[in-house]
């Protein structure tokens, strides 16, 4: 059963990312809401997406970008999500 849940998460993660291979880097709570989110690396278009997960059991997807010199991703609202270590800030479009 694990196999067919990573199987149809990697199709979907595929699909919403737009690529063929995507690689799963990790499942956790990255923007620290208690919600899991999923780093994704796709090897084929050389990105990194964050998909930030929400209380409903969607996703947001993200595009890793940077902001004034750090770490961040960037929705497609404008919206930029910034990392630096355990440091996490969402800032909104400008």
């Amino acid at each position: 059963m694990k196999l067919i849940n990573k199987l149809l998460l990697t199709s979907g993660i595929a699909l919403l990312a737009g690529c063929h291979e995507p690689n799963i880097e990790g499942i956790q709570d990255f923007t620290g809401d208690g919600i899991p989110d999923i780093m994704v690396s796709v090897n084929d278009k050389n990105l990194n997406y964050l998909f930030i997960g929400q209380e409903d059991g969607t996703f947001i997807r993200t595009e890793e970008s940077t902001y004034s010199g750090f770490r961040a991703f960037l929705t497609e609202d404008g919206e930029y999500h910034i990392f630096n270590g355990d440091y996490y800030m969402s800032v909104p479009k400008r």
